[in-house]
């Protein structure tokens, strides 16, 4: 097994999906995280409508505008569900 769970020449890494929503993956010194030991913090908005996700009850919904969110200290396999999911919004 890996010496740690998240690993990258940065500390953070985006995927912006086609249908217009980003997710951001931190694991940084300054993120919601163990620096990557075995979390991230994770961040979606949709950049041309310009608006942010916030995870609450167990789904993504989307925030008022102007507000944001971060969702922190999620394992690998919740990271690869939160990709899973903003992908197929």
């Amino acid at each position: 097994m890996a010496d740690k769970s998240f690993s990258s020449i940065s500390t953070a890494f985006q995927l912006t999906f086609s249908n217009g929503y980003t997710l951001s993956v931190a694991f940084g010194e300054h993120s919601y995280s163990d620096q990557g030991e075995s979390t991230a913090e994770v961040a979606a908005w949709h950049y041309g409508e310009d608006h942010w996700l916030a995870f609450e009850g167990g789904t993504w919904q989307q925030l008022p505008q102007g507000e944001t969110s971060v969702l922190g200290h999620q394992t690998p396999e919740q990271v690869a569900h939160h990709i899973k999911i903003i992908s197929k919004l």
